[in-house]
């Protein structure tokens, strides 16, 4: 973490009843060239890891770069004689706990400078005038004097505090944040939404004064602070609308109005909420106006309504954010079309036998068949079970194999027959799978979620078929693990073990319902129903058992036990809803017998989530008597056994096991999902740790061994380098993708070695042709590839001629291909100007050399049977090289365009095959 200090003061700082943390932020303004201070509330899941006072009292924030999460924000801006304060103080029990349930930021500006500037004068007011000077900005930009060096609050508050809450906090990046106001700054809302539409997601207003221009409030201001009422129109929603003349982004603007509004009476109408309607309505822009009989101007009208208005600024944020997150996991639409029906190699945790750390390896996932699914893996989380099997105690453990089965993916590509999820779609792999067929009577029945479709072949670590879509850099197949296999940057799933979910949840808290989150509720909720005012005991509070407590508390337990032999772990069991916590290594008596003095007959429901045999017994025995029901979550290790003495079931416990909590997969995964998206099913406590990069995932083992880990979540890289490839895979004959992530140093090193001089030009020999072919191979519907000799200047007279042209078939980058430097393997692009700016309408020309036989780059279907047999033959003949462009031009700009050649060699020979990797500027 990189602290940044000395940015910002808190001044206050206080917990907020229902979760969250208000907090009073003064920082120095360069706008309005003094110090401002706003008011900030952040949510109980993002509070303890954003926000923490430095020993001198100033501010330390995370850096940004280490946030995972982009943090939805909603700025109010208050009215006339208002500060940073008035809001939190009047309205604040209502919207804390409704932004806290959103997941919202509120950023609470002042209404204007005050006090002093940085050079020690006065803020300018007006005396005696509460609608004028300090407190009555009206968010512009002033430029008559004495206000224009200070008053600068349209500036400050669409572009400074933006920037300054996003740079420190990471709230409200990539214009994920809504605006709302009052009064006047309802008006400021209106009219910054309006002339910013691409900064803020939507906007709302209490009574606003829509129509300052043609109101007193108004012109008073307009004439103090730009001179001219006119002068103001560019700051009056009103006469925005009227100059758009068509329909703003938004799809409807909400106004909540008081019918006993004081301001709205025909004698004294500042507010003039008509007006704003008959301009929306003359360029048909959607307005909500909800007219609230008996409401007045004050803030208990905001208080009445705020909750009504974050509701509405929610949904949308959430549009928006799953329209970030589905942005930022897509697979371009040029790559997916370059990977789907060929072998993709990526690196993969290779567990390559127990006890053993895992491997960071190159493997190749080939592409899915009929039923299957292939998968870009965005989020993993470790689970126990997979430490399980690594450390040798699982009797279906296969090595070598790729582990890891809690996961957020997205859909690269689909096998034949798939209808259920396309190319695009967000899906979380389930182990248990849910096949939805009528003769199935496992899916069939609501006893079970058990379908047993593929079981068999599951656990044996191979697909449906029988076969495996994995195969390491040797061309040796690699076992599937739980028919999940994520820790991979790739993998293949059957389509009936993915459950689609909505893409409005993060992948990073989508991945945490694969496995144990959803056991540990679904055992409360469906194995054993635990009903209202139960008494529950939950032996171990890891991430399964923590998700127990959590489950228990939603279905109303009113005694929760939480038993462990951690005692570090009790404080946050009582933060989900335990009542009661217990050592149990500190007892001089077996812990049932405890629990049993603790409720004198016992409690009516345990859970086990230990794996623990002799924990088991322990959880049954202090059951209920009569009733009491004891479900086993936890797996034991090979071989062993439960026991208890039967005078214990005799006497009316139940003993019951559950598998994945029961839920069937495919239907209820997505469920849990959109509770989670909705408020009503937080999990952001049970990620403790967070990596970055597959290649991090031993340290993330490390971690969950450490003991304070309830799931480390590692972020496979989502921004990746694409490499199509005619010999990438062991089998050459097989056309691959490669792709290469740079986001951990352990994955880096796997990347194409760098050249001992980067500045070095290719020497070319001199080549009898000047031109010898043209040929002519779209790649991404933007690359031209030319076959030439050493002598480019036709080519580029050539490509002058056809600029537009070729800018019309979408064509971007030129490479022509000169002869091959036989006594270089790796050469370096001298660097022209990498600052420079990227036009739209450039052409780019790229000069590379390769062999001096361009037939036998680019393989055609009519080869002769005998080049087709010396294409197909075993990986070990072929020695992979590398090759970095020696030339760049291009067209109206200079700057750097980085591609990357990769050529098989074969051993002994000077000839070689061409593969175009990757093109990226």
């Amino acid at each position: 973490m990189t602290a940044i200090t000395n940015n910002y003061t808190i001044r206050s700082q206080q917990l907020v009843a229902g979760g969250g943390s208000y907090y009073r932020i003064s920082h120095v303004s360069t706008s309005t060239k003094s110090t401002m201070t706003i008011g900030l509330f952040v949510p109980s899941r993002y509070a303890s890891s954003v926000i923490s006072t430095g020993a001198d009292g100033n501010g330390v924030a995370e850096s940004t770069s280490n946030k995972k999460d982009n943090v939805p924000a909603l700025y109010f801006l208050s009215g006339l004689t208002c500060d940073d304060t008035n809001f939190a103080q009047k309205a604040g029990a209502q919207a804390f706990p409704a932004a806290e349930k959103e997941g919202i930021a509120l950023i609470l500006p002042d209404t204007s400078p005050r006090d002093n500037d940085m050079d020690g004068n006065s803020i300018p007011n007006v005396v005696d005038r509460y609608d004028l000077g300090i407190g009555a900005s009206f968010y512009v930009n002033a430029n008559q004097d004495p206000y224009s060096k200070n008053y600068q609050m349209y500036t400050y508050i669409t572009e400074e505090l933006p920037r300054f809450v996003e740079e420190q906090f990471g709230f409200g990046r990539d214009g994920l944040r809504s605006i709302v106001g009052h009064s006047m700054g309802g008006h400021g809302a209106l009219m910054i939404a309006l002339n910013n539409p691409s900064g803020w997601v939507s906007v709302s207003a209490f009574a606003p004064i829509c129509n300052p221009t043609a109101c007193k409030w108004g012109q008073e201001a307009f004439c103090t602070y730009l001179g001219t009422v006119d002068a103001g129109k560019v700051y009056d929603a009103t006469e925005l609308l009227l100059a758009l003349g068509r329909p703003s982004k938004y799809d409807t603007i909400l106004i909540d109005q008081g019918t006993n509004d004081e301001f709205l009476n025909p004698t004294n109408n500042q507010l003039l909420p008509e007006n704003f309607c008959k301009a929306a309505e003359s360029c048909n822009q959607s307005v909500t106006l909800n007219m609230r009989k008996g409401y007045d101007h004050s803030y208990f009208f905001i208080a009445a309504f705020i909750q009504d208005h974050l509701a509405f600024h929610g949904k949308r944020l959430r549009m928006k954010q799953a329209e970030l997150l589905s942005e930022a996991c897509a697979i371009p639409d040029d790559v997916a079309a370059s990977t789907v029906g060929k072998p993709i190699v990526c690196k993969a945790m290779v567990a390559r036998g127990p006890k053993q750390p895992l491997v960071l390896e190159n493997v190749t996932v080939d592409p899915p068949k009929a039923g299957e699914v292939r998968v870009k893996v965005i989020a993993n989380a470790l689970c126990h079970t997979d430490v399980y099997t690594l450390d040798g105690h699982d009797p279906e453990g296969l090595f070598p194999c790729i582990l890891g089965h809690e996961a957020g993916c997205v859909v690269e590509s689909v096998g034949e027959g798939v209808l259920s999820v396309k190319p695009g779609d967000h899906v979380i792999p389930c182990y248990t799978p849910q096949c939805c067929q009528p003769s199935c009577i496992f899916c069939q029945s609501p006893k079970t979620n058990l379908c047993p479709q593929i079981r068999a072949t599951q656990g044996i670590g191979v697909m449906p078929d029988g076969g495996v879509r994995f195969r390491g850099s040797d061309g040796k197949p690699i076992y599937h693990f739980m028919g999940c296999s994520t820790m991979c940057e790739y993998t293949v799933l059957a389509e009936i073990s993915c459950a689609k979910i909505s893409k409005e949840l993060p992948l990073e808290k989508a991945c945490l319902f694969g496995c144990g989150v959803s056991t540990g509720l679904g055992a409360v909720w469906n194995t054993c129903g635990v009903e209202p005012n139960s008494s529950v005991a939950v032996f171990g509070l890891g991430a399964v058992g923590l998700a127990v407590i959590q489950g228990a508390k939603m279905a109303g337990a009113s005694r929760i036990i939480a038993v462990d032999i951690n005692p570090d772990k009790f404080s946050k069991a009582v933060a989900l809803g335990a009542t009661d916590t217990v050592d149990s290594s500190e007892l001089d008596k077996p812990v049932q017998t405890h629990i049993i003095e603790m409720t004198k007959w016992g409690v009516d429901y345990t859970f086990d989530c230990t794996g623990n045999v002799n924990v088991m017994r322990a959880a049954l025995e202090c059951a209920h008597r009569g009733w009491g029901t004891s479900c086993v979550i936890g797996v034991a290790a090979s071989g062993h056994e439960i026991s208890t003495r039967p005078f214990q079931l005799v006497t009316g416990r139940t003993w019951k096991g559950t598998a994945f909590g029961g839920f069937k997969s495919r239907r209820d995964v997505p469920i849990l999902a959109q509770r989670c998206i909705d408020g009503t099913l937080p999990v952001d406590h049970f990620i403790t740790h967070t990596f970055d990069g597959v290649g991090c995932t031993n340290d993330a083992i490390d971690a969950l061994h450490g003991g304070g880990c309830l799931r480390a979540v590692c972020h496979h890289h989502d921004v990746f380098s694409i490499h199509s490839s005619s010999h990438a895979s062991p089998h050459p004959s097989t056309d691959a993708v490669i792709c290469y992530c740079c986001c951990c140093s352990s994955c880096s090193s796997l990347s194409h070695p760098e050249p001992e001089n980067q500045q070095r030009r290719v020497r070319v020999r001199n080549h009898p042709a000047i031109l010898v072919t043209i040929f002519l191979q779209i790649v991404s519907s933007r690359v031209l590839i030319v076959l030439g000799g050493q002598w480019p200047l036709p080519l580029l007279l050539a490509v002058i001629h056809i600029h537009h042209l070729l800018l019309s078939m979408k064509i971007r980058i030129i490479i022509i291909i000169l002869d091959w430097p036989a006594a270089n393997t790796h050469c370096r692009l001298l660097l022209i100007d990498p600052t420079a700016p990227v036009p739209s309408t450039s052409i780019f020309i790229l000069l590379l050399t390769l062999p001096s036989s361009p037939a036998s780059f680019f393989p055609t279907h009519d080869q002769h049977p005998q080049q087709q047999q010396q294409q197909q033959q075993h990986d070990h003949d072929y020695e992979p090289q590398h090759l970095i462009m020696s030339s760049c031009y291009c067209f109206d700009a200079p700057l750097i365009l980085s591609i990357s050649i990769s050529i098989s060699i074969p051993k002994g020979s000077s000839g070689a095959s061409l593969l175009l990797l990757s093109c990226e500027y």
